[in-house]
């Protein structure tokens, strides 16, 4: 779910985002370290979050702006 998110909708916090690349601890991943910050950030975004955002996406209506721009020509 996150990397979906990740990849596809950009809606985690760019603070989350960084914690999420200090997971690595300088190329030797701490597998038990990663498991619990992966815990603590479902709990705190929630089981089914990315879920919220797409029925929210499905609702919203797309629009298109057309500018135009007024020039007096001498």
């Amino acid at each position: 779910m996150l990397r979906e998110d990740i990849e596809n909708y950009g809606t985690l916090p760019e603070y989350t985002l960084k914690s999420i690349c200090d997971w690595e601890n300088r190329g030797k991943p701490d597998y038990q370290l990663i498991a619990q910050e992966l815990e603590k950030l479902s709990k705190t975004l929630g089981k089914n979050y990315l879920k919220k955002v797409k029925d929210n996406l499905i609702s919203y209506e797309q629009q298109i702006i057309v500018a135009i721009e007024n020039r007096i020509w001498n």
